[in-house]
C-alpha cells in the first residue's frame, strides 16, 4: 500500500512542479487554475477538518503494534506511533500543498479530477484503488482478532 501511496504523491508532485501538464485538455489557463491565497476564512477551514482527521483513524492497530514492538516501553512505543503520525502528516501535506500549488482555488475535492484523462493520471486512480483494496485488512485485522478472542473465551 505503501508504494502506491508514494506513487500517488510521486505524480501529484510531476505535476505540481510542470513535469507533466496539469491543464491538459483544457483551453483556458485561467479555468485550470485559479488563484492561490495564503489563507481561507475560519469557517471554510473548519469545514475541511474532518477529512484531514479522518485520514489519521488507524487508532486501532496501535494494540497489534504494541504487541510487535521487541523490549517494549512507553518511549518505544511513543517513538513509533509518533513516526506513523509523523510520516502520514508530512505525506497528506505535500499531496495537498502540491495539490493547492497546481490548481489553486480550483481544486476539487478530489484533488484526481482536476487531472487530465491520460495514462498518468489513471495510472494514478488505479494507486488510490489498490491502495483502498489494502487498506481494509488492515483496519479489519484488529477488529477480527478481538472477535476471536472473545470467541476463545466463551
Amino acid at each position: 500500500a505503501l508504494i502506491f501511496v508514494f506513487m500517488l504523491a510521486a505524480g501529484i508532485v510531476a505535476y505540481a512542479h510542470d513535469l507533466a501538464d496539469p491543464c491538459e485538455g483544457y483551453q483556458d489557463e485561467y479555468e485550470c487554475r485559479g488563484d492561490v491565497v495564503p489563507y481561507t476564512n475560519v469557517a471554510s477551514t473548519l469545514e475541511k477538518l474532518p477529512i484531514f482527521i479522518f485520514s489519521f483513524t488507524c487508532h486501532q492497530n496501535i494494540f497489534p503494534i504494541v504487541n510487535e514492538i521487541q523490549y517494549r516501553s512507553m518511549k518505544r512505543i511513543n517513538t513509533a506511533v509518533l513516526a506513523a503520525i509523523g510520516f502520514a502528516f508530512v505525506v497528506f501535506w505535500i499531496v495537498a500543498v502540491e495539490g493547492y500549488v497546481t490548481y489553486g482555488s480550483n481544486v476539487k475535492g478530489d484533488i484526481l479530477l482536476n487531472y487530465p484523462e491520460t495514462g498518468k493520471v489513471t495510472v494514478m486512480r488505479i494507486c488510490i484503488a489498490f491502495m483502498l483494496t489494502l487498506h481494509y485488512p488492515l483496519q479489519l485485522d484488529p477488529s477480527r482478532r478481538c472477535i476471536m478472542s472473545l470467541i476463545k473465551e466463551v
